[in-house]
Order: C-alpha cells, then sequence, then structure tokens
C-alpha cells in the first residue's frame, strides 16, 4: 500500500498542468515571440536572432526563435498558440524536475524521489501565470538542471553544469543571481565540496564562453552593443539603497500569491533553521538564511518589483522543504502533505485558471488584427513600422521596418531615461523612422508617447485608417 500512496499526490498534478498551459500568455512573452516569428526577415540563421532586437540578451532570443519555429502551424489561432507554448515549457519543466529528483534522492536517502519530484514540479507548475516564460522563468529552470547535473556522478555531467550556467547568464545577465544559488543547493544536498566538481564546472564553463566568444565574431556582432544598451534602458532610481532595502520590504510580503511555493518553504526554513541551530550547524542554517537574502537580489537591484523578479525564491523555497522532510524521517510524509496541500490551496485560490482565468484579457487587441487584417490584407506582406511595446509585431506578424522591433530606445528616451538619446542605437533607430516610407505605421500612443519629430513625420506624411482599443493604424497619403 505504501507506493500506492506514495502515487497519490500525482493526482495533484494533471488539475495543475491544465492550468499552466491553458493560461494566457503574458506582454513580455508576445515581444519575445514576435521578434523570434519575424527574425528571419532580418537574415540566416543564426546571425538573424542578433540582428532582430528585443530588451534581453542572445540566449532568450534563441530560446523563442526556437519556440516560435515549431508553434509556426498554430499562428493565428490565439488559444493553439498559448496551448502549444506553455505544453512545451512544461514538458521541458517536468523533464527538468524529473531528473532533478533523482539526482537529490541519490544524495538525500531518506527523501522518496517521488516526494521530491512532486514538490519540484508543483513549484514549477503552480506559478501565476505572469511569470510564466519570463527570463528568470527560463533561468530557474537551466538552474534546477545545473543543480542535478552537479549532483551527478557523470563526469560529463559536471562540464555540461558549465555550459548550463552560462546559459542562464545569456538570458537577462542579471540572472547571473541563480549561480550562488545553484553553487549553496548543491552543497547543502551534496554535504561537502567535492573539488573535482568545482574543476569540471569551472572547465565546462569556460569552454562555454570561449565556444560562445567565437560565435560572436562570426555572427554576433551586436552582442556587446546590445548588452551595454540594456544596462541604459532600464528604469533609474534615484533612491538611496536604504530606500530601496525599505520598499522591498514592504512590497515583498504579496508576492507569496503569485509564487505559492514560497510560504510553505518559509515554513519549512524557520523550521530548518531551528533545528540547525539546535544541533550547533549553524553554517547550514546561515546558508540557507544567505540563499533567501541574495534570492531578493534581482529585485532589489532592478527596483521594479514585477512578480517574476522574485522567482530566485523558489531555490530556497525547495531547498528548505526537502532538507527538512529529509532531517524528519517518520514524519516526512505528513510534512510532504502539509507542503503541497498548501501550495494547491494558494495556486488555486490565486494563480489558477479556475479562479483568475483572465479569459478575453487580449480580445481588444485580438479585435484589432481582425480588423486590420480584413481590410488591409496585404499588410502582412509588406515591412511595418511599429511604434508600440512589440504586442503589434505578435498579432500582425508583418516584418519590421526597424531593428528595434518595439522601439524601446526611443519610449524610454522620452519618458524615463534622457541619456539614451546620446547612444547609438537612439541614433540608428530614429534615422530608421525618419527615412522610413512605407505604406503602414502601426501606432500607439499611450505607450510611445508624444515625441518629435516621430509625431510631425506621422502628421505630415501620413493619415489615421483606424482607431483601435489599442492601436492607430496610419496610412501614407498620396
Amino acid at each position: 500500500m505504501k507506493p500506492l500512496r506514495d502515487l497519490l499526490p500525482f493526482l495533484a498534478i494533471p488539475p495543475v498542468l491544465y492550468s499552466f498551459i491553458v493560461s494566457v500568455l503574458n506582454d513580455d512573452v508576445h515581444v519575445f515571440l514576435a521578434v523570434g516569428r519575424i527574425a528571419d526577415y532580418f537574415g540566416s540563421f543564426p546571425a538573424c536572432i542578433d540582428l532582430a532586437w528585443e530588451s534581453k540578451p542572445i540566449g532568450n532570443r534563441l530560446i523563442f526563435y526556437l519556440l516560435a519555429k515549431i508553434i509556426q502551424p498554430v499562428i493565428g489561432n490565439e488559444f493553439l498558440v498559448q496551448v502549444w507554448t506553455k505544453a512545451i515549457a512544461a514538458a521541458v519543466a517536468i523533464v527538468i524536475c524529473a531528473y532533478f529528483a533523482i539526482q537529490v534522492s541519490r544524495k538525500l536517502k531518506s527523501s522518496n524521489p517521488y516526494w521530491i519530484f512532486v514538490i519540484t514540479v508543483l513549484a514549477v507548475l503552480t506559478l501565476h501565470p505572469v511569470n510564466i516564460l519570463e527570463t528568470e522563468f527560463q533561468a530557474l529552470l537551466m538552474a534546477l538542471l545545473a543543480v542535478a547535473l552537479l549532483l551527478s556522478d557523470r563526469k560529463w555531467a559536471h562540464y555540461l553544469a558549465g555550459a548550463v550556467m552560462l546559459g542562464i547568464i545569456l538570458v537577462k545577465l542579471i540572472t547571473i543571481v541563480f549561480i550562488p544559488l545553484v553553487i549553496v543547493t548543491w552543497l547543502l544536498t551534496e554535504r561537502f565540496l567535492v573539488v573535482s566538481k568545482v574543476e569540471r564546472l569551472f572547465y565546462g564553463f569556460l569552454v562555454a564562453t570561449g565556444i560562445f566568444a567565437v560565435s560572436c565574431l562570426i555572427w554576433f556582432h551586436n552582442f556587446v552593443g546590445d548588452t551595454l544598451l540594456l544596462l541604459s534602458i532600464g528604469h533609474p532610481s534615484s533612491m538611496s539603497m536604504a530606500a530601496q532595502l525599505v520598499l522591498l520590504v514592504l512590497k515583498s510580503p504579496g508576492v507569496i500569491w503569485y509564487i505559492p511555493v514560497l510560504f510553505p518553504g518559509l515554513i519549512a526554513t524557520v523550521l530548518l533553521v531551528r533545528d540547525e541551530f539546535r544541533t550547533g550547524n549553524r553554517a547550514r542554517a546561515a546558508a540557507i538564511l544567505f540563499s533567501w537574502a541574495f534570492a531578493l537580489t534581482i529585485a532589489f537591484v532592478q527596483v521594479e518589483f514585477w512578480i517574476y523578479q522574485y522567482l530566485p525564491l523558489v531555490f530556497p523555497a525547495i531547498t528548505a522543504m526537502l532538507l527538512l522532510m529529509e532531517s524528519r524521517g517518520k514524519d516526512a510524509w505528513n510534512l510532504f502533505l502539509a507542503f503541497v496541500g498548501i501550495m494547491l490551496v494558494i495556486w488555486f485560490v490565486a494563480c489558477s485558471v479556475f479562479i483568475v482565468p483572465h479569459l478575453g484579457q487580449w480580445s481588444g487587441l485580438e479585435h484589432d488584427r481582425s480588423v486590420i487584417l480584413v481590410n488591409y490584407p496585404s499588410i502582412t506582406s509588406q515591412k511595418l513600422l511599429y511604434l508600440d511595446s512589440g504586442d503589434a509585431p505578435y498579432f500582425i506578424g508583418a516584418p519590421s521596418a526597424c531593428r528595434y522591433v518595439a522601439p524601446i530606445v526611443i519610449q524610454r528616451a522620452t519618458n524615463w531615461n534622457p541619456g539614451i538619446a546620446r547612444t547609438d542605437a537612439y541614433r540608428d533607430e530614429m534615422d530608421c523612422i525618419s527615412s522610413y516610407n512605407g505604406r503602414f505605421i502601426i501606432f500607439d500612443s499611450g505607450w510611445f508617447g508624444t515625441h518629435e519629430p516621430v509625431n510631425s513625420k506621422i502628421n505630415d506624411e501620413y493619415k489615421q485608417v483606424y482607431q483601435g482599443s489599442q492601436w492607430s493604424l496610419y496610412q501614407r497619403m498620396g
């Protein structure tokens, strides 16, 4: 009967998986997929993913370029696009979580691999839709994979872990935060430092970095410039570190509703740290507490407090739960049920499509797309000037006349950081806009704002032919 009991929690996975797959894509994912979809218009692979710009590094662009290729047969059907995209993400997550569970169970001998898998996969699949497929989500999966590879006894796995760590950096740069979390989790699970594994990890990272550097010389010529630009287009903060810390403390508690694993993870951390102090193992207690504090780095540095910036917290939450279960012996089953139950309650109330469906969230944009494509069917066969946040390239799918598919460099220079106007990217984008003489412009005035001479160009050379819920369509006069 015990094997059957161990398998019962698997019954929680199907409804969570269903909710994960049918939930809507968020705004950022629209941008990522849009650029991946039209990248081929900029040249041949792999150089095209460097030439088609979006505000994340080359690793993120590669992932979404491949995703866009896979979902190409269902482009135009928004529901199927989100289902295919999320199903692929879910499949990758399940495979990584299964491998993670196998490797962790080899080190935590008293922990059941089924329990480890259920906790890990639920930690990932119960996330609120706003988190799914963000760069931090990708980094989270890669970080779980890196831990599993380091725990393996296979030498090739340790080298591969180094390459995976480079991937973590290349999806968003600041996701480098996950790497110390990987090391801490690995050490807490392994229980001692294996120098040979560290050496292979380093060599794997070094070789992967060398291969990537050669790729930059051959194909990714814009990598360095784009990386420097990313540091400029972030929202600048004039706050002191003390003020940022206060704001972090005030903003952070609500994130528990959007990342259900955090609440049981915090409970496990309190119990685990108490136990470690009682037994005199203060180093392990300090390591767990360090993980929680360090995992807040992205939210603290960027001072934007988007929910997905807290995804590194998933790591110490999972680690604390698994270590506590492993230390409690016969009580591990009860702890396991409690952790899973708490996660499911928070997920169902705050994140699931059964309570928070988000249906029709993009209905206005879908209506705009239908009207535009019906009345102007030739629009998809010509290069367009997109002056919006990136939704239009996703829904319309026409190639972009400018490398900066969403002209963030112009929008941010106007609304956030005037210093961007001194960058080469800003000048290149303004040259492209000024010289554009195509037939149509798609304009989101609420996002783009007022910018001269762009607004004058639109008024002097184009006339508005459609005003939708978000976009205005302009057609060239004459």
